[in-house]
């Protein structure tokens, strides 16, 4: 749980959201579990966790979500190196199709992973 939590630490400040926010991440998917079609990964620069992601697999592909950077560690790579991790993950377990919601500030960095841009939608908070 404690890496569960570091990873919501990381996921939560680098989109601003609040430590309740943080909290309950790691109360929901630590009662989700680990043997589940949830895969959460971190990158680490030295011990220090500074990228998230995650996949959730499914029958019908997979999907990632969560990719985050702390705001000190942007601009380096690390958020694109953990989506490349996730997809090969997600190949690793025979699935062909990956999906993932952008900002449109990260499209040139999915689509250098090979993703597509198939729809547009916006979110209103």
């Amino acid at each position: 749980m404690e890496t569960l939590a570091t990873w919501s630490d990381v996921l939560c400040k680098a989109f601003h959201f609040s430590e309740a926010v943080s909290s309950v991440y790691t109360t929901l998917f630590g009662r989700v579990g680990f043997e589940g079609p949830f895969h959460h990964l971190v990158g680490k620069v030295n011990g220090v966790v500074v990228s998230t992601g995650t996949l959730l697999s499914t029958d019908h592909g997979g999907y990632i979500y969560n990719i985050s950077t702390s705001e000190n560690a942007r601009g380096k790579g690390y958020g694109s190196e953990l989506s490349y991790q996730l997809i090969k993950l997600a190949q690793s377990q025979g699935l062909s199709q990956i999906a993932l919601v952008s900002s449109s500030q990260a499209i040139s960095v999915y689509s250098k992973l090979g993703f597509q841009k198939v729809n547009r939608y916006r979110i209103y908070a």
